[in-house]
């Protein structure tokens, strides 16, 4: 039977609960909402599916990327609705309309159970929209997967690198109606964490959507928590809800915490996933066009993705979609100069043990704006120091401010 020594060693995909023909082993919260199993002696059989199944207690096969790309989609309204280059919802629509298949990606639909969701209806593509900062729920989503396989369904999975991975060792054998999009991952914190941060909000309404990034009105995509009435009927229209809260990056204590890894799983600090070998069909994330040589892609304004083709199954899939995405390829190296979690796990934050033990005392905020003290304040200098030199004429003088500036603070 499978056994975690260390919370490290488990990434809590839920691949063994889902593997267990006895329902032997069913996933519990530790002191801070991270899952990890526990298994019922009584009615393990030691059969050791479980342990086979398990991505992280064993070796795995991972793809060097074939080829690298800067990529978007080519629809503007599927871009301007998603996170940044819209890559993850054209390939969804194709499968769905074309290929007359599955998706199964992640929601968060509601605020308080951010999940796995099987779609495959056209309008039901909003609801996995947009980027998800929390780890999601995939009870019984590889026996669903199994089961449309088999009937001859085309499946498209999106996920982070480990539940693609746990999905493939479920599954056991190959198949070619199966397509694994994986994305860039930092880590993941529990559901247990951003309830409670939005708990300790005191907002009136309890059915609400999350959002981790919006564009602005110069379609610039920010980081932030935002909350909105769940309406499913303006989501199938790429509306938003009423917004109840929105706080950005540097002023919310969530995502503000989150991008400087303050409370991730134990195992997303040692991630073997964070490499530049991928575990997906195709890889994409963010993609900031730092040398500005990618203006002349369509819509490139509006944002744009990195994508990694890493097996013959993922290129069969790009180029099905053909037309329905822009794509130039780029050097895999230049990618890893600017993306570290292509190279190596986020690193954890030095006050990581320190927010942990006060969480559990004081709750969320408290602990979240001790830990993150330091950081808050050089936040807001960078702030103050960007409103200086934003200032006209000012920033004619920037190689005189910075040094006195730097001298100050």
């Amino acid at each position: 039977m499978i056994t975690v020594n260390d919370k490290k060693d488990c990434c809590g995909c839920t691949a063994c609960a889902s593997i267990c023909h006895h329902n032997a082993i069913k996933m519990h919260c530790d002191e801070v909402g991270f899952t990890f199993p526990q298994i019922d002696v009584t009615k393990c059989v030691e059969c050791g599916l479980c342990e086979r199944v398990c991505p992280i207690q064993n070796d795995i096969t991972l793809f060097q990327p074939r080829i690298s790309t800067v990529a978007i989609a080519t629809d503007s309204k599927e871009q301007l609705t998603s996170t940044s280059g819209g890559l993850a919802s054209a390939f969804a629509r194709y499968v769905i309309t074309e290929l007359k298949g599955v998706v199964y990606g992640c929601t968060g639909f509601n605020c308080f159970h951010v999940r796995h969701l099987r779609v495959e209806r056209e309008e039901e593509l909003a609801l996995l929209k947009g980027s998800k900062y929390v780890q999601s729920d995939t009870s019984g989503i590889y026996q669903q997967i199994k089961k449309d396989l088999n009937n001859g369904r085309y499946v498209l999975f999106i996920g982070t690198p480990c539940q693609v991975v746990a999905l493939k060792r479920f599954l056991h054998n190959e198949y070619t109606m199966l397509y694994c999009i994986e994305f860039i991952c930092h880590g993941v914190p529990s559901q247990q964490i951003l309830t409670d941060a939005v708990k300790e909000l005191r907002l009136k309404k309890s059915d609400m959507q999350v959002v981790f990034r919006y564009k602005n009105k110069r379609k610039k995509s920010i980081r932030c928590l935002q909350l909105v009435d769940n309406d499913y009927k303006k989501i199938q229209k790429h509306h938003l809800g009423r917004i109840v809260y929105r706080k950005n990056w540097g002023t919310n204590c969530y995502i503000t915490a989150y991008t400087h890894a303050l409370f991730y799983r134990d195992s997303c600090y040692a991630c073997k996933f964070a490499t530049q070998k991928r575990a997906g069909d195709l890889t994409i994330g963010d993609f900031w066009d730092w040398e500005k040589e990618y203006g002349h892609m369509p819509n490139s304004k509006d944002g744009l993705s990195q994508m990694h083709i890493n097996t013959v199954h993922g290129e069969e899939l790009v180029n099905m979609v053909g037309k329905r995405i822009c794509t130039k390829e780029i050097s895999l190296k230049k990618l890893l100069m600017h993306s570290e979690q292509l190279r190596e796990p986020m690193r954890r934050h030095k006050n990581n043990t320190m927010f942990l033990a006060d969480y559990l005392k004081f709750g969320f905020e408290k602990a979240c704006k001790k830990a993150l003290k330091e950081d808050f304040i050089k936040i807001r200098k960078d702030y103050a120091y960007r409103f200086l030199i934003s200032i006209p004429g000012l920033h004619r003088s920037y190689k005189l401010i910075k040094p006195i500036w730097c001298r100050l603070f």
